[in-house]
């Protein structure tokens, strides 16, 4: 079946060409603009049967958007509803959080957690960006998050609360345990005052809203929940939030000396983040290349800590976050007996479910360096080095990311111990294979060495570091 291209249906339906903006002027008649790739869009009037008529084309320009000028009357005009105090918060209301989150039982989500997404600073000119983070937070951590604290998610599935004003804001739907059901991909900002009210989460827009009237909607019946952050700190970073625990229940067996299962959870620094968040964070590759052996840890099958993936389409329920990470079921069946409580487990789902942020601040007292913390003679000396010795597996740039250099235990630093000779007396694992550096005398493998110890991390010291 061929359709004649000159048929009324088929012009509507052409990507490029056909009608569109339509304007209603009639029960059954429009004002609408129409054209093809080889001419320009003119105005005309249609029917629903097919019929038209050219009402306007310009020599020179291209016609849209049609709106019949005739006398009319004025609208009713909305008015300002925004109140004059600029502190004053908004009121939102979710009539339903389980509207838009197929598979999710009635009942299962508990809070909604309240998340500001802050401003990013700028950088000084001619200075460009870590990737596209202004400054390094993390692995794929564009964005640095406040936790606002979360309000109660009713047993009809309703959430009623106020919201900061003129604050870019997200939510995340949680469970009872605090592990993320869903999250928002964007942001969104409340005016002064203004009441807000969605029919659920993610829900189709089409949707009209479920539970009519709005009396039986159990979080009217009460006054608007303030977000309450509980016990927790609204500052998200490895060194207030997860190196303590790691500290407090890990690092007596996954330490630089005593890596257990070729895992290492020490607070150990790396050029830009520590040795415990370049474990957790980068996969499998992290634990085959520093440490080798035959078990490559854990996170041979993938990521500890997997971050919020980086893609368009909406993301399935418990698709994502602290209901699908490996450490979070490591944590849940008590491994080698280690017990967390509710709160250390809660700590560390929204760690994961904030994209598992390094840093918590954009302070740096290098912004200048991107925090950079290796001077280009330090690293001129190692990628020397490194051209010259193993150069047949490795690029120079190997050397410097996923943990491979350690500034607080230079010689546990990836970069020296796979290289050195297999020794139980010292700190060579051979995974080389044929050993590069036979020995710790070897003066390559001092002038790395020297290298490293000459550049402390200087964010250590810097004043603002979270």
């Amino acid at each position: 079946f061929r359709q004649d291209p000159s048929d009324f249906a088929y012009r509507i339906e052409r990507a490029r060409g056909g009608f569109k903006h339509p304007y209603p002027v009639a029960p059954e008649a429009f004002l609408v603009a129409g054209g093809g790739v080889d001419t320009r869009w003119a105005i005309f009037v249609v029917d629903r049967y097919g019929n038209e008529e050219l009402i306007y084309r310009d020599p020179q320009y291209s016609c849209f958007n049609p709106i019949p000028v005739r006398p009319r009357p004025t609208p009713n005009e909305i008015p300002n509803l925004t109140a004059k105090d600029r502190t004053k918060p908004a009121k939102i209301l979710i009539q339903d959080v389980n509207e838009g989150l197929p598979g999710i039982e009635p009942g299962v989500a508990k809070e909604l957690r309240v998340v500001h997404a802050t401003e990013r600073p700028r950088l000084p000119e001619k200075v460009s960006g870590f990737f596209d983070q202004t400054v390094p937070l993390g692995v794929n951590n564009r964005s640095l998050r406040r936790d606002l604290g979360t309000v109660p998610v009713h047993d009809d599935g309703s959430v009623y609360f106020l919201a900061p004003a003129e604050t870019n804001i997200f939510f995340h739907v949680l469970d009872a345990n605090g592990r993320l059901i869903q999250t928002m991909r964007d942001s969104v900002s409340f005016a002064p005052g203004e009441f807000r009210a969605c029919v659920g989460c993610h829900e189709d827009r089409s949707l009209t809203p479920v539970k009519e009237p709005l009396g039986v909607v159990v979080a009217l019946k009460l006054r608007p929940a303030q977000p309450d952050l509980g016990e927790l700190a609204p500052v998200v970073s490895v060194e207030h939030t997860v190196q303590p625990i790691l500290d407090a229940h890990c690092t007596s067996c996954h330490n630089s000396e005593k890596a257990a299962g070729n895992v290492n959870l020490s607070a150990d620094r790396t050029p830009y983040f520590s040795v415990a968040y370049e474990m957790l964070v980068r996969g499998e590759e992290i634990y085959q290349t520093q440490y080798g052996g035959e078990s490559a840890g854990p996170a041979s099958t993938g990521t500890l800590v997997p971050g919020i993936q980086n893609v368009t389409q909406l993301l399935p329920p418990t698709g994502t976050g602290s209901a699908i990470s490996p450490l979070m079921k490591l944590v849940d069946a008590d491994h080698h007996g280690v017990k967390l409580d509710g709160s250390e487990k809660r700590a560390l789902a929204r760690w994961i479910d904030f994209n598992r942020p390094y840093y918590g601040d954009w302070t740096s007292g290098r912004m200048d360096k991107q925090r950079r913390i290796l001077s280009a003679r330090s690293e001129h000396v190692i990628s020397s080095i490194q051209r010259r010795r193993c150069r047949g597996c490795h690029m120079p740039t190997d050397l410097f990311r996923g943990g491979h250099v350690n500034l607080t235990t230079p010689a546990a630093s990836p970069i020296l111990r796979a290289p050195l000779a297999r020794d139980l007396q010292a700190w060579g694992t051979g995974l080389c294979g044929q050993p590069i550096f036979e020995s710790e005398r070897d003066a390559d493998y001092r002038a790395i060495l020297k290298a490293l110890k000459a550049d402390p991390r200087v964010d250590d010291k810097e004043a603002g570091f979270r």
